[in-house]
């Protein structure tokens, strides 16, 4: 089979996917099937396993070690680590394979590493940190963990500070254990002193979380330390059931708590893996570079008819009565009904995800893992997607933390091939065909038990992988004494600014359960239909639910559509596009950094900071400014067009000249000026590179370099002096190129 034929083949394929995936979320709803957590072979699982299988860090002897429980563990946890955003697109996911002397773990994302960038520089960084701990003697460790702790907290400081909002919310609902007096630094030496050796209360313990939110602090850095260090060591000592007696909000508050605090458990896990498993001396965190967007596939994706046609049923009211089996009472299935529901589930994103990455990554890199032992699991930062669990299973042996159940009707997809031996090629899209078939039986063979969707489950998760990490344990402790001195110690550190050393589990009996193995379920929070609350868009006072998940506030349907992203990112009203992403950062009035959006956009072919301004104030225009402005489903329906970049540059175009003559502004008129540059396809030759900010900058001091005194043209930029004119000369370097405008603004300067 050539080349060309073979494409043809896998679009195909891919093109069939995707339509089964979306007439079985029309049909069941995006949650499909239920929660799977991961669980090894019976005859895998040791008798001093099982026993501390429900007990992630519980105290074993070093006799009963288990280095695969640890590396399972090590690669979940470095995965949340990497994932500092909330979010799909976020995602990430990590798969290692180990010498005698080495081991390299791969680090993919679901929006995709670039070489260089942020994250790829924080594996790096991270991995020095592993590496020098896993050979510093003991009296050095503690000094290597303070570096690698403070290195977490700010990496993780955009995902720490959300859930920390969230927190706040909900202890707002909790009068009685609010502090005093808000916006105190912290509690007094007296205080800390009345506790010492004291069984510290439930509610207690509390209060003091409640002092560090609402408290202020000198730096996010140790307000974040404080709250994390807190946060594991409540939801560590208190059992279930203490948060539900408070109600309504107990269970939803011990997930936060819980989330905040699992930072603190990703710390040790990291170390304890650093400094116990052989080959960490020589440990390579290698970041996946996103794999090159496939190029637009021929002919349009399956409508219903084709579907059906494939499926080989004829496109009737009682054949489509009987495939969709009706899985509301609400809902009458017909065959204008299907073929609306369906043509509104727009093209596919094309987004690859982690696992799928790291997958083709080693098939299509076999140097780099030549010689080496595959640890057959894949870590990842929450549960897998539906489709990412179908596909695994075509690699036997390769397993992950579990499925969250959930279907994703157009965001999944393989990369390209051209990179894949004969073999991988095969392997890749082999997998593929097994997904559509299991999609194809799904739709043909199974029948829908009862007459409700499945609620939505939670997608993250608090614990791991449900695998033991084993530290030494300080035996003969009572466990009131235990958890007293192990909150005090911990609150003394927090509001003391102490040495961070101390964030260890040791002072924990044996005998404790440990909370964190738990799996984040889902838990009626619905409050009463009649509560009043401000509508997510707009802020007017509503009752009125979003109807499509029940649960944010919106006053119309208006306001639904207008939904933010981030509760389209938790709702079932449609997939997430990068539109969306796009709408939101001009919500925000900030230039696009996701790489999706920036290539879908164009933002990656601008040649300075000044054209990407202009470039965002043209969508701004489009978004909000314009006299009829467009919404992010039709940008999203433009961009996925046959025609490509050339149809969404014409529909751009067509819409800007809607308006008056002078009206247009003159982000649009530069944009004209450009438009052979945005109409090119993806991957296009003639597309230009932009320079390097060495070259930008020096362009920048070109231009300005005329208005210097005469004496001062012929200087080297570092040369000019006193120091206050070099500084003046750069900030006016920048002016000139307007490198640090806003790209947005008030209406006229869209609309003339």
């Amino acid at each position: 089979m050539d080349t060309d034929t073979e494409r043809i083949s896998v679009e195909s394929t891919l093109k069939e996917l995707h339509a089964y995936a979306k007439l079985l979320f029309l049909r069941t709803g995006r949650q499909f099937q239920g929660k799977v957590s991961y669980q090894e072979l019976e005859e895998d699982i040791s008798p001093d396993e099982c026993s501390n299988d429900g007990n992630s860090l519980n105290n074993a002897p070093l006799g009963n070690f288990d280095t695969d429980q640890l590396r399972r563990n090590f690669l979940d946890r470095l995965s949340e680590t990497v994932s500092s955003m909330k979010g799909g697109r976020h995602v990430a996911a990590s798969y290692m394979f180990y010498w005698p002397d080495k081991i390299k773990v791969f680090v993919a994302m679901n929006s995709g590493l670039l070489e260089g960038d942020t994250l790829s520089k924080f594996l790096d960084t991270l991995c020095t940190s592993l590496k020098t701990i896993s050979v510093a003697p003991d009296n050095e460790t503690e000094k290597h963990m303070d570096a690698l702790w403070n290195m977490l907290l700010r990496h993780q400081s955009s995902r720490l500070q959300a859930t920390i909002v969230d927190l706040r919310q909900i202890m707002k609902g909790l009068k009685d254990l609010l502090p005093q007096l808000p916006g105190s630094k912290s509690i007094g030496d007296g205080a800390l002193a009345d506790i010492d050796g004291i069984m510290l209360g439930f509610e207690g313990c509390l209060k003091v979380l409640a002092q560090l939110l609402f408290g202020d602090s000198d730096s996010n850095l140790e307000r974040h330390n404080s709250l994390v260090t807190v946060s594991h060591a409540v939801y560590r000592t208190f059992p279930a059931e203490k948060f539900q007696a408070l109600g309504r909000q107990g269970e939803r508050l011990r997930q936060e708590i819980g989330f905040l605090g699992r930072l603190q458990t990703s710390l040790h896990v990291l170390v304890a893996a650093a400094r116990q498993i052989s080959g960490f001396d020589d440990l390579s965190l290698i970041p996946v570079v996103k794999p090159k967007i496939r190029k637009k596939p021929s002919g349009q994706e399956w409508n219903l008819a084709r579907t059906f046609h494939a499926l080989n049923i004829q496109l009737s009211n009682t054949a489509v009565e009987k495939l969709m089996q009706p899985s509301s009472s609400k809902i009458k299935w017909t065959k204008n009904k299907v073929i609306t529901d369906f043509s509104r589930l727009k093209s596919p994103t094309w987004e690859i995800h982690a696992e799928v990455q790291l997958v083709a990554f080693t098939l299509s890199h076999p140097d780099e893992i030549a010689n080496g032992k595959r640890f057959d699991y894949i870590g990842c930062s929450r549960y897998i997607c539906l489709q990412c669990s179908k596909f695994l299973q075509c690699f036997p042996e390769l397993k992950t933390r579990g499925s969250h159940g959930k279907l994703y009707n157009h965001s999944w997809t393989l990369p390209p091939g051209d990179s894949l031996g004969k073999d991988g090629q095969q392997a890749l899209y082999a997998a593929a065909r097994e997904v559509t078939s299991w999609m194809r039986k799904e739709l043909l063979g199974s029948s829908i038990v009862t007459h409700h969707r499945k609620p939505e489950v939670k997608e993250s998760t608090i614990g791991g992988s449900l695998m033991s990490v084993f530290e030494t344990s300080q035996e003969g402790h009572q466990q009131s004494h235990a958890i007293s001195e192990h909150l005090y110690r911990q609150r003394a550190e927090a509001f003391h600014g102490t040495s961070s050393h101390n964030r260890n589990f040791s002072s924990l009996p044996n005998s404790l359960q440990d909370e964190e193995t738990s799996i984040v379920e889902v838990y009626d929070m619905t409050p009463a239909e009649s509560a009043i609350s401000s509508c997510t868009t707009c802020f007017d006072k509503t009752t009125r639910r979003c109807s499509y998940c029940r649960q944010g506030r919106f006053c119309n349907k208006r306001c639904e559509r207008r939904m933010p992203l981030s509760h389209l990112l938790k709702c079932n009203m449609r997939q997430v596009t990068s539109a969306d992403y796009l709408y939101q950062d001009v919500r925000e009035d900030i230039i696009p950094t996701d790489s999706q959006v920036r290539q879908d956009y164009w933002f990656d072919r601008c040649q300075s900071s000044y054209e990407e301004s202009h470039l965002a104030g043209l969508f701004a225009g489009l978004l909000r400014y314009h006299h009829f402005p467009i919404t992010r489903e039709e940008l999203h329906q433009w961009k996925s067009d046959s025609g490509d970049n050339e149809y969404l540059v014409k529909r751009i175009v067509e819409k800007f000249e809607e308006l008056p003559k002078g009206g247009t502004g003159r982000y649009f008129a530069w944009f004209l000026r450009h438009r052979n540059r945005f109409e090119l396809p993806d991957g296009h030759e003639s597309i230009p590179q932009r320079p390097s900010p060495e070259m930008q900058a020096k362009n920048m001091r070109d231009k300005a370099w005329k208005y210097l005194a005469p004496e001062d043209q012929n200087k080297d930029f570092e040369d000019l002096s006193p120091f206050a004119k070099m500084h003046c000369f750069a900030f006016y370097s920048i002016t000139i190129e307007s490198a640090r405008r806003r790209c947005l603004g008030v209406g006229s300067l869209y609309l003339g």
